[in-house]
């Protein structure tokens, strides 16, 4: 009798912890994954020596720029990769940004061949809200639910997501890059940053 009891006890017990990890929403993923845009949060510039508050009033990041590596030796347009894209993949600009006061980095990396050019002229912002806008508001959207998407990442990149939040971080714009300006320093680098979370 007490064999029986103890089983159903031990199987009660069991069945209860079962039922309550199932329940925990602290196991579910925040992180947007590698194919994820997610929806957009802000779009900013930043260039070394200036921070930015990201703050979705739930969570609250600040970023700035710590080291930069610039690995655009040559002007893609020029360039003939033949069909295959991979010997365009390690060009490319890695941004390292801090996050906050701490000693936490996050390396962002351009899409291949570099981030899309600055224009310079003060609205480069307003350029790329205007391209984000324009391919949520293509006719495509309508029959294809993965066409924003998709182009969202050919032209920034897959971006890099920001570990323990919910946001990732995109590299849309950069100036000056290694092919026209070899000798600049960290310094002179500008860079326009998408800011998407998770839905």
């Amino acid at each position: 009798m007490k064999t029986l009891k103890l089983k159903h006890l031990i199987m009660l017990t069991c069945i209860c912890l079962l039922l309550g990890v199932g329940c925990d929403d602290n196991n579910q993923e925040t992180s947007l994954n590698e194919n994820e845009v997610g929806s957009l949060l802000n779009v900013f510039e930043l260039k070394y020596g200036d921070s930015k508050e990201i703050n979705d009033n739930e969570q609250s990041i600040i970023l700035s720029i710590n080291d930069i590596k610039d690995n655009v030796r040559v002007d893609c347009s020029l360039m003939d990769f033949g069909d295959s894209s991979e010997g365009s993949l390690n060009i490319r600009v890695h941004v390292y940004l801090q996050l906050g006061d701490g000693d936490s980095y996050l390396e962002v990396k351009s899409k291949p061949c570099g981030a899309l050019p600055y224009k310079n002229d003060e609205n480069d912002v307003q350029d790329v809200l205007s391209q984000i806008n324009e391919l949520k508001s293509a006719p495509a959207n309508l029959d294809d639910d993965s066409y924003y998407n998709d182009e969202f990442i050919n032209l920034f990149g897959e971006g890099t997501a920001i570990e323990g939040t919910p946001f990732k971080i995109f590299i849309a714009k950069a100036i000056p890059f290694y092919y026209n300006q070899p000798d600049a320093n960290i310094d002179d680098y500008k860079f326009i940053f998408i800011i998407t979370r998770k839905n």
